[in-house]
């Protein structure tokens, strides 16, 4: 066994010590840590920018490796810990030279966030009772205001909303716009007006065009609600409004237009 003693300029030393069979291996000093006067330490960059900031060319392989060799699981391998006894974010961002992608974290109220872009844009969250929620996910319920209104080539009126997440349904054209690629499940209902027609139809009308779950109904005598539902694959940017040819009651909570985005 050897060792070499590197001694400080006043008093003390550090030994290097290598064993008797110490194999080929060889020390690079262009390859070794780098600590600039900020106290930031980096591997692979002589300027580092962060406490610890790792920097290496690499492709298809682990960039940092962390690897249990006990017997038992590790459940905090990798611990964030966080100062302050305030309930604070904090987590993990995903980068490029784009800009921030996305992130995972602990996002206040004991709630862990998946997030995409920003972490304003939060996709996922999950409370501690295990609870997701989906915060972001594009959906509206909307109303109308109108009375004893035909139907015929125009939208349904459906002009104002309780809810509408993303801001994806237009209350002056009754119109749905996808934001993405997707399944949507819509539903719709309203109450006949009997004395002005017997029969007519609803449906929904995907960028304007024909029919998609038609809901067709004939010699109506008396008032009556109708309802309807759909799946409707669409891709981003497509459109959805209802079409129909009866006498509505849309006012009043006696219909809706609602949709929302499954996945």
């Amino acid at each position: 066994m050897s060792t070499i003693r590197l001694s400080g300029t006043s008093s003390g030393y550090y030994d290097l010590t290598v064993p008797a069979a110490a194999g080929t291996n060889s020390i690079d000093l262009s390859n070794l840590a780098v600590k600039n006067s900020s106290g930031q330490l980096g591997l692979g960059t002589n300027s580092p920018a962060y406490l610890l900031n790792l920097e290496q060319a690499v492709n298809q392989v682990p960039f940092l490796y962390i690897k249990n060799t006990g017997n038992d699981g590790c459940h905090n391998a990798i611990t964030l810990e966080s100062s302050t006894t305030a309930d604070k974010n904090i987590g993990i961002r995903f980068i490029n030279s784009g800009g921030v992608k996305g992130g995972i974290g602990y996002a206040q109220s004991g709630k862990i966030a998946l997030y995409g872009n920003t972490d304003t844009n939060k996709g996922v969250n999950v409370n501690g009772n295990g609870h997701v929620t989906l915060p972001s996910q594009p959906y509206f319920y909307a109303t109308g205001t109108a009375t004893g209104t035909q139907l015929s080539t125009n939208p349904c009126p459906y002009n104002q909303t309780s809810s509408n997440i993303g801001g994806h349904y237009n209350t002056s054209n009754y119109t749905f716009t996808a934001p993405v690629d997707g399944r949507y499940l819509f539903t719709v209902s309203a109450l006949n007006y009997p004395s002005a027609s017997s029969s007519g139809e609803m449906y929904f009308s995907v960028n304007g065009g024909g029919y998609t779950a038609l809901m067709r109904f004939h010699n109506i005598g008396s008032q009556q609600s109708i309802t309807g539902s759909a799946i409707i694959n669409l891709s981003a940017n497509d459109t959805v409004k209802v079409i129909g040819s009866l006498y509505f009651y849309t006012s009043g909570g006696h219909g809706h237009f609602s949709g929302m985005l499954m996945g």
